[in-house]
């Protein structure tokens, strides 16, 4: 019976089920910059200190190992004192489309050339699993916690410099000896802890100061468990896919709310919770499929 109604999808009404901020899968790391009331778990949020959406508050830095690279290709337009997002593209396949249905140009330069997208920008999302400096995973609930930050604007520059000075970096291939390009993307950003922590610099107009995110390497990931983070990845793109592919719900709704594409967490008043016991382990992979 269903089928004979499906023509009519799409102008009814959704109904998204909203999800704890300490039940979600992929956990924002942001930086407030001014200091706002008491959040959900009762914690005022200090400004230029980090903050892990739903696990932890007030951090100096974060470490985590890296999971997903991902840049997206996102159009906003000022309407009404707010921005709409109106195209988006999560850059699959050798000739990406966007939202709106035209073949996104390959660079900035060509971009600049093409009127519509003249003012489309990248975006880098970079996910991880939460630990601690020595690389032994943190857990909530006998979970392992998943987090992601968001470089766009003058918080680009920082995450995509810290890529390339991983790709650059001469470390001998541990998993495709064969194959340089696969090792150089999948596997160089998993060999070290990724320690996370707040900087301010200049704003283009250079009348403020903006925080951005500033990362580094620091102890190195035992080879044994690489294997398991790229099984991580694998089995975890399903919900990298569902957090951040913005593509078919903008289609649906043309909706500018971007789940994972805010950068923070937006003002929320729910009944307050405490904030989650955490347990630190070393890396496991079947201990840490309980997510999956």
């Amino acid at each position: 019976m269903a089928e004979d109604y499906s023509d009519l999808m799409g102008t009814g009404m959704g109904a998204k089920k909203e999800t704890k901020p300490e039940d979600q899968f992929f956990h924002s790391i942001y930086i407030p910059a001014v200091e706002r009331d008491e959040n959900y778990m009762g914690v005022v949020e200090t400004p230029g200190k980090l903050q892990i959406y739903g696990v932890d508050h007030n951090l100096n830095e974060v470490n985590m190992i890296i999971l997903h690279v991902k840049q997206v290709l996102v159009k906003r337009e000022e309407s009404g004192g707010s921005w709409k997002q109106t195209c988006f593209s999560f850059q699959e396949g050798k000739l990406s489309k966007g939202t709106s249905g035209n073949v996104c140009p390959r660079n900035r330069e060509e971009r600049e050339k093409v009127p519509f997208c003249s003012g489309c920008r990248a975006e880098i999302i970079i996910t991880g699993v939460y630990c601690e400096a020595n690389g032994n995973v943190i857990k909530v609930k006998d979970k392992p916690v998943f987090v992601f930050l968001r470089g766009h604007g003058t918080k680009c520059k920082s995450i995509y410099d810290y890529l390339e000075e991983i790709r650059t970096l001469e470390i001998d291939p541990v998993m495709f000896p064969n194959d340089i390009k696969m090792e150089t993307s999948l596997v160089k950003n998993k060999r070290f802890v990724t320690t996370v922590t707040p900087a301010k610099i200049k704003s283009p107009n250079g009348k403020s100061m903006v925080n951005i995110f500033k990362l580094k390497m620091s102890t190195k990931v035992d080879e044994k468990v690489i294997p398991a983070l790229l099984e991580m990845q694998r089995r975890s793109l399903p919900q990298f896919k569902e957090k951040f592919d913005y593509s078919q719900t903008l289609q649906e709704n043309n909706s500018s709310e971007v789940s994972g594409y805010t950068s923070q967490p937006p003002k929320q008043d729910p009944p307050k919770t405490q904030s989650p016991s955490k347990d630190s382990v070393p890396f496991d992979l079947d201990s840490m499929m309980t997510e999956f």
